[in-house]
């Protein structure tokens, strides 16, 4: 089925998504290699990590997320093409590879025998509950059908936008805002 549209996706006519990829690819590997040098033992260091993790992965709603959109969008309006449902797949992996890279840093903590004095550190208390998710085995949150169905929740309200929440940061503020304390409540009780 092709659905007859006469958005041109003018957001995205003028992206090289080729190149886009390889500077967002090349940034991974410099924050990597910058904090694989640091000593994250250390709850001031960690807290930094956490910190710029923060800043770095949500510059943009997340990583590829003009990308991955563009794709979705077409697989949206032209469902026979088997192409943009390879690239939507492609892009999902790339995405995992970048998440596991960045927070393969936090492994040390996995064995570490100060683990719970860091973890209780006055620095990294905003993080606490982040990281006995992160840490626990398997992650918790994404094996949890709570977290999975609060998920499809808040990817319909951003569908309800109509991809606006990619330029509004009110609208981004506020989606994070409703949905935030849910996630922090589901963390609490994993």
């Amino acid at each position: 089925m092709m659905i007859k549209t006469k958005w041109y996706f003018s957001i995205f006519k003028r992206k090289n998504f080729k190149a886009q990829r390889k500077i967002i690819l090349r940034n991974i590997e410099n924050f990597y290699n910058q904090w694989s040098k640091r000593d994250l033992k250390k709850p001031k260091n960690l807290f930094k990590f956490l910190k710029d993790c923060e800043r770095f992965i949500y510059k943009t709603p997340t990583i590829f997320a003009e990308e991955y959109t563009y794709y979705f969008l077409k697989t949206l309006l032209d469902t026979k093409n088997k192409k943009y449902k390879i690239k939507l797949n492609e892009i999902e992996e790339l995405k995992e590879k970048a998440y596991k890279k960045i927070f393969s840093l936090l492994g040390f903590l996995k064995n570490c025998k100060e683990k719970n004095k860091i973890l209780n550190s006055p620095q990294i208390k905003n993080y606490k509950n982040f990281l006995e998710t992160f840490l626990a085995d398997p992650p918790q949150p994404f094996k949890n059908e709570k977290f999975a169905t609060l998920r499809s929740k808040i990817d319909e309200e951003i569908k309800k936008t109509n991809w606006k929440i990619y330029e509004d940061k009110n609208l981004q503020d506020r989606i994070l805002k409703k949905y935030s304390g849910l996630m922090e409540k589901l963390l609490m009780k994993s």
